[in-house]
């Protein structure tokens, strides 16, 4: 259902066929939904570099010596 309603938005000829109230409602919701999903990532980005962060050096696998 949410594809088909985005679909109507990037449609010229679909979007052209939406009253203005119907536009707006699919246009909010998209928004709405882009800006949740961005946040998202940006959180989680935030969060993975202050994990990154915390690993002490010579923990990596670089710094490993291998034995055989």
């Amino acid at each position: 259902e949410a594809s088909g309603a985005l679909e109507q938005l990037m449609n010229p000829l679909r979007r052209a066929a939406l009253d203005a109230g119907d536009l707006a409602r699919l246009t909010e919701a998209t928004t709405a939904a882009m800006r949740h999903a961005y946040l998202l990532t940006g959180t989680l980005a935030v969060l993975a570099l202050l994990l990154a962060l915390t690993y002490p050096a010579g923990v990596g696998p670089a710094s490993q010596v291998h034995q055989r």
